[in-house]
């Protein structure tokens, strides 16, 4: 039996233990969620004072018992505190009964009329676990709601991204075949043929950019995305909890991520960088055509010293070997290794071309002295875009 409570205070239980009931028995209520209950008794005071009437009434009899008038008043005194005792027995008690969750229900209650019934307890537990229930509904349908909307955003930035209008890099061979007699006569083949080589560089970069736009889009299925989605944020088992714990140690340590869940977190994250990270190559693909035809410039109006640091720059690169081709489809020989490349949004360029984008404003300065129909303010312009862009990028990233 759980203990009765008699007196002011709380009571903690240590079971799924109720409160008493008019016979002094005990209630249980199936349930391990009351944590404590306090029992207040309100009328207290009343019933003290009650009690002090008695005593008075008692004395003045027992000192006074020849005395018929005060016999009368002590009477009189008992008759006022027996009501007082009576009106105490209908007034009411609050009691208190605090859940393990941190809620509260208080109840008034007449002393020696019963206090609480186990089915009110489970029906207030009852309407309080419906309220959590929708309460979790509630939850799991903004959590979808939310998800759906960053899918839309998704689904937009791959539109913003198939619409991306890759630079026209056939100005730099027209220039070439334009002054090809006169390449030859300062080099001969060799030098036609690295001109050539950087004609190549250019057209399969830009192949490189169209295909890595489609293999990255065409893979992410809006559609089975968003089934997907309802479908994982329902299931609720012990895999899904492992695979979430598994995901927070794979991104301390660096390592990738296999949950559904994360790895829809990480592509919408994505998402919002592969416009400005392709439209990066983009402008990068139109520097190295504008620096092409300054190496062009440059070599044709005998500025050799220009010239070589234009052309180590692309020999660091591999372009005269095609080791470029190489070192990049490595690097890219999966999805999950272009997603990742495309989380670091600012393109990498070897040093010296570094230093060629530093030095911008004295090769815009060496080109604007040649006399040369090459040169035209397009490309000074196109060379400074860039360095701007560059530095921006920088201090983005920085």
């Amino acid at each position: 039996m759980a203990p009765k409570i008699r007196n002011n205070g709380t009571l903690s239980l240590s079971e799924s233990q109720i409160l008493i009931d008019s016979k002094a028995e005990t209630k249980t209520a199936s349930t391990n969620e009351i944590k404590s209950v306090e029992y207040e008794l309100i009328n207290k005071p009343n019933e003290l004072i009650a009690q002090i009437l008695l005593i008075i009434s008692c004395v003045i009899v027992f000192t006074n018992l020849t005395n018929m008038k005060m016999i009368g008043v002590a009477l009189i005194v008992f008759i006022i505190a027996f009501i007082l005792r009576s009106a105490l027995k209908q007034k009411w008690d609050n009691v208190t009964i605090s859940f393990t969750d941190g809620s509260q229900i208080t109840y008034s209650v007449q002393e020696g009329k019963g206090i609480i019934d186990a089915a009110e307890i489970e029906k207030y537990l009852s309407e309080k676990r419906i309220g959590l229930e929708k309460k979790k509904e509630y939850e799991i349908e903004l959590n979808i709601s939310i998800k759906y909307e960053k899918l839309e955003n998704l689904a937009n930035n791959l539109k913003d991204l198939e619409a991306i209008k890759l630079v026209n890099i056939d100005e730099f061979k027209s220039i070439v075949v334009k002054n090809e007699e006169l390449i030859n006569q300062k080099g001969g083949d060799q030098v036609l043929f690295s001109f050539l080589k950087i004609d190549t560089f250019l057209k399969d970069y830009k192949n490189k950019i169209s295909s890595d736009i489609e293999s990255v889009s065409k893979p992410i299925d809006i559609a089975t995305i968003k089934n997907r989605i309802k479908e994982e944020t329902l299931r609720n088992d012990i895999r899904k909890t492992g695979e979430l714990f598994g995901d927070i140690a794979a991104r301390l340590e660096g390592r990738q991520v296999k949950g559904f869940d994360a790895k829809l977190d990480q592509l919408f994250e994505l998402g919002n960088k592969m416009k400005p990270y392709f439209e990066g190559l983009n402008n990068t693909l139109t520097y190295y055509q504008n620096i092409g035809i300054s190496m062009l410039a440059f070599y044709l109006s005998d500025k050799k010293i220009q010239y070589f640091e234009i052309y180590s720059s692309f020999e660091k690169m591999g372009v005269f070997d095609s080791t470029w081709q190489k070192n990049v489809l490595l690097k890219l020989d999966s999805i999950e290794n272009r997603l990742a490349l495309i989380g670091d949004q600012l393109i990498q360029l070897n040093s010296n071309f570094e230093s060629l984008v530093e030095s911008t404003n004295n090769i815009t300065t060496e080109l604007k002295n040649i006399n040369s129909s090459i040169v035209t303010n397009n490309l000074l312009q196109a060379l400074t875009f860039f360095q701007t862009w560059r530095i921006n990028q920088n201090l983005k990233n920085g």
